[in-house]
């Protein structure tokens, strides 16, 4: 048989036709809905952390909570473009719990002047790109910064700086593509402040018209008190502009800058700790900076500013980059604030948590409720989740794949978003793991089908326990029945699998890109069991995957357990015994009764007897 006559005609007249058009407008929505949905699942999680940390001011919770606004509404657009008109209804539902969001923030008067001893990249929406990124150097790094206040409101109180020596700098709400306005006054009032952001607006009517939409004449005033100081200037780090040598520029009480034989002016141990500054920004915020700095009288070396460096040559802020994530282990979030923070629970059970049942069925848009909907997450989830069935519905037509494994009686319905599938095999209707290009499914494969687990063998029914449902609908294995259908969508680096195993919907999702970029997702929903054994398994999975790292929230009859960013061997090691984990489950053929057997069955799998059940 020659190769060709694999090849499945409908997919070929497919690719051929007008259809293969509409089939990668589809693809590009839905990617782009994958992004704003990992952009909400990093804010979320950082509003998190700020709930977990104790006392939050307001206006802090609030900058996070409209960041999420922003992302989830862009969510909904990529959404409706994947199926016009038909989910116009979510919108009003954000709305909505974004207004409950918000009438469960702490009552304070909001702020009008900061140290910046509180600012770090977390608001960087209420302080601007470029204080924000000086509070992390000053707060996160602990490199020197003169004494700093950062004035959101024009109408607050800058008795305290008449008279001084100051920095006034701009800290516009969206980065420039220029070094942000600065200027040094050696006696500081009211006025020259004024004078100071005329000058700012005045100088918007010069700036080229290809920047001007991207200009910002809207932010916050640094006054950064000036100590006396015998030298300043600039700090070039090496870039991709800059490849040879760092470049040191000094500003002269007389007005010249002097370039190249500045180092001479610099003694060598502050060249070097000038350079060791750049290098620990550059670690820490991914990229190049370049900064401004002084040295004082007493020969203290002070950064007062700093902008990023991209490789067009202009100045950004990548806000995404620099979220700091902190990994919760042992007890759940909700159970940590409601006995700790009971002040902040309201606002956590409104937002963070996923509590929906899901409908089974493939169009989600005539089948849900409003009523169904409780928090912001569950908005967001939906809407990625009624994406992805979306694409499985209209694949139907043409691009599904069936990939079938010898080692796995399951088949999946497999829908490849771009490079997930190998050139030979794209117009065969059937694949093989072999003809698969994406990594996080290879991963999750080779725990499946790891040695040590079985999925053959007779399996004791009991509605008694999840495992033997789960284990007999794997062992079933007939596709036809709604038991044994899985679906797979996939890049090469990106993966979401949904199965749905008798009484049981379970979805995996990985994506393996920058270290702060990479995901995995567990979730599980229902169950056949009675009330006592549906805890038990549940509690026996967040044992297993908190000991993962994963972060896990039981909400009724679902988990959901998140894995946020990691080297890329943590990540493959993490789904990998996510992959194991689902066969191990199948073995367990009996009732969880208790603690001390769960705990039991949780040491049994850590350590890799996955064959424990035979040892009873």
């Amino acid at each position: 048989m020659s190769q060709d006559s694999r090849f499945d005609s409908r997919l070929v007249s497919f690719h051929l036709s007008e259809g293969f058009s509409r089939f990668k407008r589809l693809n590009l929505a839905y990617r782009a809905l994958l992004t704003h949905r990992y952009d909400c699942l990093k804010l979320l999680n950082d509003l998190e952390e700020r709930l977990l940390q104790g006392p939050a001011e307001a206006h802090v919770l609030e900058a996070c909570l409209e960041e999420v606004a922003v992302k989830a509404k862009l969510t909904l657009l990529c959404l409706h473009d994947l199926a016009p008109g038909r989910f116009l209804w979510l919108f009003p539902i954000l709305d909505q719990k974004m207004k409950e969001a918000r009438e469960l923030l702490p009552q304070k008067a909001r702020k009008k002047v900061f140290d910046l001893r509180e600012i770090d990249l977390r608001q960087a929406s209420l302080v601007g790109a470029f204080a924000a990124r000086l509070g992390e150097v000053r707060n996160i790094l602990k490199i020197p910064v003169p004494e700093t206040k950062v004035i959101c409101e024009g109408s607050a109180d800058l008795e305290e700086f008449k008279g001084q020596s100051v920095f006034l700098w701009f800290s516009p709400q969206k980065d420039w593509p220029f070094w942000p306005p600065v200027r040094e006054i050696k006696s500081f009032s009211p006025e020259k402040l004024k004078a100071f952001l005329k000058e700012i607006r005045d100088q918007a009517l010069y700036w080229p018209e290809k920047d001007k939409e991207r200009l910002c004449t809207e932010g916050t005033l640094l006054i950064q008190k000036s100590p006396s100081y015998r030298i300043q200037g600039w700090f070039y780090p090496v870039s991709s502009e800059n490849p040879q040598r760092p470049q040191v520029l000094i500003k002269e009480t007389s007005g010249v800058v002097v370039f190249e034989e500045s180092r001479r002016l610099l003694s060598s141990e502050k060249l070097v700790l000038l350079e060791n500054y750049a290098q620990g920004i550059m670690a820490h915020l991914k990229g190049p900076h370049v900064l401004s700095w002084i040295i004082t009288h007493k020969e203290e070396l002070f950064i007062t500013g700093l902008c990023p460096v991209a490789e067009q040559g202009i100045w950004r802020l990548g806000q995404r980059d620099f979220f700091q994530r902190h990994r919760l282990r042992a007890t759940s979030v909700s159970e940590i604030l409601s006995y700790s923070r009971p002040g902040f629970f309201s606002l956590w059970r409104k937002v963070i948590p996923f509590t929906m049942d899901l409908p089974e069925s493939e169009d989600l848009s005539v089948v849900s409720n409003p009523s169904d909907f409780d928090t912001l997450q569950d908005v967001i989830t939906f809407a990625h989740e009624a994406g992805a069935r979306e694409l499985f519905h209209i694949g139907k037509q043409g691009p599904l794949h069936v990939l079938q494994d010898p080692r796995l009686p399951v088949a999946f319905f497999l829908w490849d978003l771009g490079h997930g599938i190998r050139r030979q095999a794209l117009f065969q209707r059937e694949v093989s793991i072999a003809d698969l290009r994406c990594r996080p499914l290879h991963v999750l494969w080779q725990g499946m089908t790891h040695e040590g687990i079985s999925w053959k063998g007779p399996v004791e029914f009991n509605l008694g326990g999840f495992f033997s449902v789960l284990s007999r609908s794997f062992v079933e294995g007939r596709v036809t029945k709604e038991g044994g259908k899985g679906y797979i969508l996939l890049t090469q680096d990106y993966l979401y699998l949904r199965l749905r195993l008798a009484y049981h919907l379970m979805v995996v999702e990985a994506f393996f890109h920058a270290e702060e970029e990479s995901y995995l997702l567990f979730r599980l929903q229902g169950g056949g069991a009675g009330s006592k054994g549906r805890q038990q398994r549940f509690l026996l999975l967040k044992d297993i995957l908190e000991r993962l790292d994963f972060k896990v929230e039981i909400v009724r009859d679902l988990l959901q357990a998140l894995y946020l960013s990691g080297e890329s061997q943590e990540l493959y090691h993490r789904l990998d015994q996510l992959g194991r984990l689902l066969g191990f489950s199948r073995q367990l053929d009996m009732t969880l009764a208790d603690e001390r057997v769960r705990q039991r069955y949780v040491e049994a799998f850590l350590k890799g007897h996955y064959s424990v059940f035979k040892e009873q």
